[in-house]
């Protein structure tokens, strides 16, 4: 016999969009049968891992995808900054 092979988190996240809500997961997760716990522990795993966000209240997405946002704000930091230090010679 050929043991199915384990559900793991990357299963669970690929089947998910860029953002979604727990419940979103909730059904996916129903689907491939695992419990409301087994999920609540992905997610906060993912969110550990840096590999989720969340958003808000039962809203995540993906970090890889929300690391744009950052980094244009850290981007425009350093800008003024730099003008700041040009101003300031």
């Amino acid at each position: 016999k050929v043991q199915p092979e384990p559900i793991t988190e990357s299963s669970l996240l690929q089947r998910m969009p860029v953002e979604f809500k727990r419940e979103e997961a909730l059904r996916v997760a129903q689907e491939m049968g695992l419990s409301t716990r087994k999920l609540d522990r992905i997610l906060s795993e993912g969110v550990e891992k840096h590999t989720l966000v969340r958003t808000r209240s039962g809203h995540y997405a993906f970090a890889s995808m929300m690391k744009g946002a950052k980094i244009k704000g850290e981007e425009e930091k350093k800008e003024g900054e730099e003008e700041k230090e040009a101003t300031e010679e």
